[in-house]
């Protein structure tokens, strides 16, 4: 769930699927397959598809922010995590 919340927040961020795709290293239809998954698991629609741009739905803007919040957290903790066992590997 990790990866596609960081490919939602890429996708949020630069407005289009395959712009996100470049940034985060996944192919447009790979974006795409993740934002939809994504989108299942919450039972909730993330973004308004319109063209070629992916528009914020109006009831993520806010899920949006605690995204990020929840990205940088997990991000943290794994990285804690692994010192921690590479420290009691080492001892």
């Amino acid at each position: 769930m990790l990866r596609e919340l960081k490919t939602f927040l890429a996708v949020a961020r630069h407005g289009t699927f395959a712009a996100a795709g470049l940034h985060v290293g996944l192919a447009q239809s790979a974006v795409s397959a993740q934002i939809r998954n994504l989108e299942l698991a919450l039972g909730v629609r993330l973004f308004d598809r319109t063209g070629r741009h992916a528009i914020d739905h109006p009831a993520i803007q806010l899920p949006q922010l605690a995204a990020a919040n929840n990205v940088q957290q997990m991000s943290a903790d794994r990285k804690r995590k692994a010192f921690l066992m590479k420290v009691n590997c080492q001892s």
